[in-house]
C-alpha cells in the first residue's frame, strides 16, 4: 500500500466508543473502534501509512508487528467496503 485516500462520498462521526462512518452513495454505514476511528482521521489528513503506523505506536502499547497486521487488515476491509482508494 503506497497511498491510501478515503472516498468523498464517506463521512464520519465522531462517538464516545469511536466512530460511525456513512456511505452516502450506498446508504451503509459501519461502526468503527477507537483504533479505527484514529486510523480513518489521519487518513482524512491524507497521512501515509508509515506515519499513521508511528502515530498509531505512541497512541497505543502495542508492537509494531502488530499494529502493522491491523492497520493493513482495517485499511483491507474498508477498501473491499469502497470506503477508500489504495493505491500499490
Amino acid at each position: 500500500m503506497s497511498q491510501i485516500r478515503t472516498k468523498g462520498h464517506v463521512r464520519a462521526m465522531s462517538e464516545a466508543e469511536g466512530a460511525v462512518l456513512l456511505d452516502l452513495r450506498e446508504g451503509r454505514y459501519f461502526s468503527i473502534n477507537p483504533v479505527g476511528t484514529e486510523i480513518w482521521q489521519q487518513l482524512e489528513q491524507g497521512a501515509e501509512r508509515q506515519t499513521i503506523l508511528n502515530h498509531l505506536a505512541a497512541q497505543f502499547d502495542a508492537p509494531a508487528d502488530r499494529l502493522e497486521k491491523d492497520f493493513d487488515g482495517f485499511v483491507g476491509m474498508l477498501d473491499q467496503k469502497g470506503l477508500v482508494d489504495v493505491r500499490r
